[in-house]
């Protein structure tokens, strides 16, 4: 499950994950190269948040986490 919202800081997302794991967020503009942007860990809920700060070269981009 997850949530998106933008603002002036980014785009920010919330993800329910298991509780109190390390996830990777990883971002991508093609599905195919994947580049870590941070390295998270969920809280005692599952929650995990993260803010990806604008880029104005970037028209698209896909995201995804997992843990280790």
């Amino acid at each position: 499950t997850s949530f998106a919202t933008v603002d002036q800081t980014g785009l920010r997302l919330r993800l329910l994950a298991a509780p109190q794991k390390v996830f990777e967020v990883q971002s991508s503009i093609d599905l195919l190269n994947w580049k870590t942007i941070s390295t998270k860990s969920s809280d005692f809920y599952g929650l995990l948040n993260f803010t990806v700060a604008p880029d104005p070269t970037v028209h698209h981009q896909f995201f995804r986490a997992f843990s280790r």
